[in-house]
């Protein structure tokens, strides 16, 4: 499930990722994605539990109450020329 930049890929598996370092359940990605979970944890990748996804700028539709684990895939931008730099989602 992608928003912009920022997509929520469902685990396959069953097994609850490991956690490895404490993590706040509700953050904002890039400074326009706010991150709600129920439990969020960091093992090299960050993965959320039964998320919801909110667009700051409301140009994208909320994913909302989402069920089981997701991994988060931020989106990277390339460089850019100057004529045509890339706008705000």
């Amino acid at each position: 499930m992608r928003q912009g930049d920022i997509a929520l890929l469902p685990l396959k598996s069953k097994k609850v990722p490991p956690k490895t370092e404490s993590t706040p359940n509700r953050f904002t990605l890039q400074g326009s994605h706010e991150v709600v979970a129920e439990e969020a944890r960091v093992n090299g990748n960050l993965y959320v539990k039964n998320p919801s996804l909110y667009h700051l700028p409301k140009t994208h539709p909320d994913l909302e109450n989402l069920s089981g684990w997701f991994k988060v895939i931020e989106g990277k931008r390339s460089n850019f020329y100057n004529f045509a730099a890339p706008t705000i989602d």
